[in-house]
């Protein structure tokens, strides 16, 4: 039996399969994920189209939930969306 090591083809096409999957899973669309699946600030602010700095006001003004994990701060997706009915405000109906 051979010795595997890290240089050994089959750690290689290991190590390569697991680059992809995480790759794959990193650019996932937010509508992929779970309804309650945690998001970090950079999901929070790419989906929302925001700045950092405006999500941690945020956080300070008691508009968004969080959870703080040893410095790592996660979203729940469902208090996203439910931040985004609470603030959504419909257009009028001009009809004449």
């Amino acid at each position: 039996m051979d010795t595997l090591t890290y240089n050994s083809e089959e750690i290689q096409q290991l190590l390569n399969d697991l680059r992809q999957a995480e790759d794959i899973i990193t650019h996932l669309p937010e509508s992929a994920l779970p309804d309650d699946s945690f998001l970090t600030t950079s999901h929070v602010c790419e989906w929302l189209h925001i700045s950092p700095r405006t999500l941690q006001d945020y956080r300070d003004n008691g508009l968004l939930c969080y959870y703080k994990l040893e410095g790592k701060i996660l979203y729940k997706r469902s208090d996203i969306e439910e931040l985004l009915e609470k603030n959504y405000y419909k257009a009028f109906n001009n009809e004449m």
